[in-house]
C-alpha cells in the first residue's frame, strides 16, 4: 500500500506509533465486586461478581438467559454502559481504567457484523491494514493474515465471500471463526467472546472452542467466554466456570470439581447426566439456588469467614487448587503452571490496599483518541473496501441506472415537445417538479444502505478501526455519484431535449446542476433521518412523510406569496422550494407564453407568471444553489 502518511501533519491526525512485534504473553485479569444496576429502575443486573483469568486459560462464563453474562463480559472488556458500573478489575496486577483494557482486550460480539460482499481473506486484511501499526510493511501484515486464517482453519474457505441471507456464503461456524480472526490479528493478550458458539450446530460449536483452547494453551492470549449450554466434551475443555444465576455467583471453579461442589451441598448430579446441564438446571431452579446458598453460608460460618470472603471457599473459588496442586486439567510440573501460581500471588497482594470504588468513577488518563494508521491510510482502505462493495452488488446502482433512463424516456414522451401556449406552460412547469418529486423519493433508497452498514460502521469504529472522517467521506464518494450523480444526469438528459426545454448551453447546464444538487440534498436529508432512528420502517415512513410536507411547501402547489404568516418558514425547510424555483426561474424567465383563447391573442412573459403564479424571484437562482450546496457540507462535515 501506498505511504500516504507523509502528506498528513501529525498535529491534525494522532496516531499510536508502534513496534513490528505484537505481544507474544497473554495477560492475567481479576476482577473483584463487579456490580452494575441500570439507572432508570435501579435493580441490579450483577452484583459483587468476583473472579480471575490467568494468563494463559479459557475461562467460561455460563448461566440461564438474563442472568448477566453479556453485561459482566461487556465490562471487562471495557465497553461503555448506561447505567452505573461498580467493582475492581486488575490488569497484571494493576488497577486498571476501562479505557486502558480496551487496548489490551479484543471483543467478539454475540452476532457476526461482517461485510458480506467480502472475502474471508479480505475481511481479514481489512482488520490488518487499519488496526496493525503504519510502521509494520505490507508484507509483514499479509503474513500475519495468512497466519491467523491457517491457525483458526479458514484457508480452505478464504476465498469465498461471506455472505448474508439474500446471497449465499460460508457457513455459520466459518462466519463465527471470521469474527475471531478479525480480532486476533492484533493478538490481544486477552481476548473476549460473548456466546461464540450461540446458533451453531454441536459440531462447529466444538470446533469453535478446540481453535479457542489451542490459543490458550499456546500462551499468546487469556480467553474469557460466555456459553449458554455446552455439551459435556466443550465444558471440560475449560479451565475455569463462573456460573452466573440472577446476577450473582453460583460456581466458581475448575469444570472437574463442580460435581463435587454441587454435592458437598446436597445437589447431586444424575447419573448419565451433563454437569453442565445440570448446574443449568440449578442456577434456574429458585429452591436449588436456596439450598446451595444456605450450605454456602453454613460453611463459611464453620470456617470462620464472613460473607465477604465467601469467594474464597474451596470450590468457589478461581484460585483454589486441587490437593496434588493442579487447577483443571493443568500440571503442577508445568512450568508454565508455576508462572502462572505466582501471577495469582502478585494479583492478591496487589489489590490489597486498593479501597472499594467504582470502575466507572475512576479517573482515566487524558488522552485523545490515538489510531495505529493516518487519515488518507484509512481512507484508502475504506474507499477499497466501498469500491468492492459496488463492483460486487450491482443491484442497487442498475436499478437507479436503469430507473433513471426509464422514468427519462417517459417524462420525455408525455411531455414531448410541449409549446410554449397556456397548456404547453402547464406542462412544462408540471414536468420539472415531477423530475423532482422522483429524485426525491428515489433518494429514500439511501436510508437501505446507511442501516445495513450502520452496525458495522459502529462495531469498527468502537474497536478502533478509525474516526468517522474517513468513513463518512468514503461511503458518501460510493452512494453519491453512482446512486445520485449519474442518474440525475440520466434522467436530466434524456427528457430535457424530449421535453423541448430551452436548447442552450447555459441553460441545460444550470438544469443539470440543480437536480444534481437537489438529488444529493433529499439522499442528505434521508441519511440524517436514518442517523436520528435506528428502525429502518420508520426512516423511511419519517423520510416519505417529510419529502410530502416538502412538496406541499415547494412553490408547485401553493403560490409562496400566498402562505399564512405562521407557516411561512416552513418553505425555508423545503429541498423543493429550492430545487423548482431554481429550475422554473432557469426555464420560465427566458420564455414568454404566447396563447389565443377565444380569439384573444396574449403574449405574457415568463418572468411576469413566475412573479404573479408562483412568488418566485427572478434572481433566486444562484441563491437557492449555495443554500443546496451550504446544506450538503453541514450535512457531510
Amino acid at each position: 500500500m501506498v505511504d500516504f502518511c507523509g502528506l498528513v501533519k501529525r498535529s491534525q491526525v494522532l496516531i499510536r506509533q508502534l513496534p513490528y512485534t505484537l505481544s507474544t504473553e497473554a495477560a492475567s485479569l481479576e476482577f473483584r465486586d463487579i456490580g452494575y444496576v441500570l439507572n432508570k429502575d435501579m435493580v441490579p443486573t450483577i452484583k459483587n461478581i468476583s473472579g480471575a483469568a490467568p494468563a494463559g486459560v479459557v475461562l467460561a462464563v455460563m448461566g440461564p438467559s438474563g442472568a448477566g453474562k453479556s453485561t459482566l463480559v461487556d465490562i471487562l472488556a471495557g465497553k461503555r454502559k448506561d447505567g452505573t458500573v461498580s467493582g475492581r478489575i486488575i490488569l497484571n496486577g494493576k488497577h486498571v481504567h476501562e479505557s486502558e483494557i480496551r487496548r489490551v482486550v479484543g471483543f467478539v460480539d454475540q452476532e457476526d457484523t461482517l461485510p458480506a460482499t467480502q472475502t474471508v481473506w479480505e475481511a481479514v486484511l481489512f482488520s490488518a491494514m487499519l488496526r496493525l501499526p503504519e510502521s509494520m510493511p505490507a508484507l509483514r501484515k499479509h503474513e500475519r493474515v495468512s497466519e491467523v486464517i491457517e491457525m483458526l482453519g479458514l484457508t480452505h474457505c478464504k476465498d469465498r465471500r461471506i455472505g448474508n441471507i439474500t446471497s449465499r456464503g460460508i457457513s455459520g461456524g466459518e462466519k463465527r471463526r471470521v469474527s475471531i480472526a478479525i480480532e486476533l490479528i492484533t493478538r490481544p493478550p486477552i481476548l473476549i467472546l460473548d456466546e461464540p458458539t450461540s446458533g451453531l450446530d454441536s459440531y462447529s460449536a466444538h470446533m469453535v472452542v478446540q481453535q479457542l483452547c489451542k490459543l490458550a494453551q499456546s500462551k499468546t492470549t487469556t480467553v474469557i467466554l460466555t456459553i449458554h449450554q455446552p455439551r459435556s466434551d466443550i465444558f471440560f475443555m475449560f479451565d475455569q466456570t463462573l456460573v452466573i444465576s440472577k446476577g450473582e455467583t453460583l460456581y466458581l471453579g475448575p469444570p472437574s470439581e463442580a460435581a463435587d461442589y454441587l454435592a458437598r451441598r446436597n445437589l447431586v448430579c444424575p447419573s448419565n447426566y451433563n454437569i453442565a446441564d445440570y448446574l443449568l438446571d440449578v442456577a434456574m431452579d429458585e429452591e436449588m439456588i436456596k439450598k446451595a446458598m444456605v450450605s454456602m453460608e453454613h460453611e463459611s460460618e464453620k470456617m470462620g469467614l464472613s460473607t465477604s470472603h465467601q469467594a474464597r471457599l474451596p470450590g468457589n473459588n478461581l484460585l483454589h487448587r486441587q490437593p496434588n496442586g493442579s487447577s483443571g486439567t493443568r500440571s503442577a510440573n508445568d512450568p508454565n503452571e508455576t508462572s502462572v501460581r505466582m501471577e495469582d500471588v502478585e494479583l492478591s497482594n496487589s489489590t490489597e490496599s486498593l479501597t472499594d470504588g467504582s470502575i466507572s468513577k475512576a479517573q482515566p488518563r487524558k488522552s485523545k483518541t490515538v489510531y495505529p494508521t493516518c487519515f488518507l491510510t484509512q481512507l484508502q482502505v475504506i474507499m477499497k473496501r466501498h469500491f468492492q462493495t459496488l463492483i460486487r452488488d450491482k443491484s442497487l446502482l442498475v436499478l437507479h441506472i436503469v430507473v433513471s433512463i426509464t422514468l427519462g424516456l417517459l417524462i420525455g414522451g408525455l411531455y414531448f415537445q410541449a409549446p410554449m401556449t397556456l397548456a404547453g406552460f402547464q406542462n412544462r412547469a408540471g414536468s420539472l417538479f415531477f423530475m423532482l418529486a422522483l429524485l426525491g423519493f428515489s433518494s429514500i433508497s439511501a436510508l437501505g444502505a446507511f442501516t445495513d452498514s450502520r452496525t458495522l460502521f459502529i462495531k469498527e469504529r468502537s474497536n478502533g478501526y478509525y474516526p468517522p472522517t474517513p468513513y463518512i467521506l468514503s461511503t458518501l464518494l460510493f452512494d453519491l455519484i453512482p446512486l445520485r450523480v449519474v442518474p440525475a444526469l440520466c434522467l436530466g438528459t434524456i427528457s430535457y431535449f424530449m421535453i423541448g426545454l430551452t436548447a442552450e448551453a447555459e441553460a441545460f447546464l444550470k438544469f443539470l446542476l440543480i437536480l444534481v444538487l437537489f438529488n444529493i440534498s433529499t439522499a442528505m436529508f434521508c441519511l440524517v433521518i436514518a442517523a436520528g432512528v435506528r428502525s429502518t420502517g420508520v426512516a423511511s415512513l419519517a423520510s416519505s412523510i417529510a419529502m410530502l410536507f416538502m412538496m406541499l411547501f415547494g412553490g408547485f402547489m401553493i403560490n409562496q406569496g400566498k402562505i399564512p404568516a405562521a407557516l411561512t418558514w416552513i418553505q425555508y425547510l423545503s429541498m423543493f422550494k429550492y430545487g423548482f424555483e431554481s429550475l422554473a426561474v432557469n426555464e420560465i424567465a427566458r420564455t414568454s407564453l404566447v396563447d389565443n383563447i377565444q380569439g384573444v391573442s396574449f403574449n405574457v412573459p415568463g418572468s411576469l407568471i413566475l412573479q404573479k403564479l408562483f412568488g418566485f424571484s427572478l434572481s433566486s437562482y444562484w441563491k437557492n444553489v449555495i443554500v443546496l450546496f451550504i446544506f450538503n457540507v453541514l450535512v457531510e462535515f
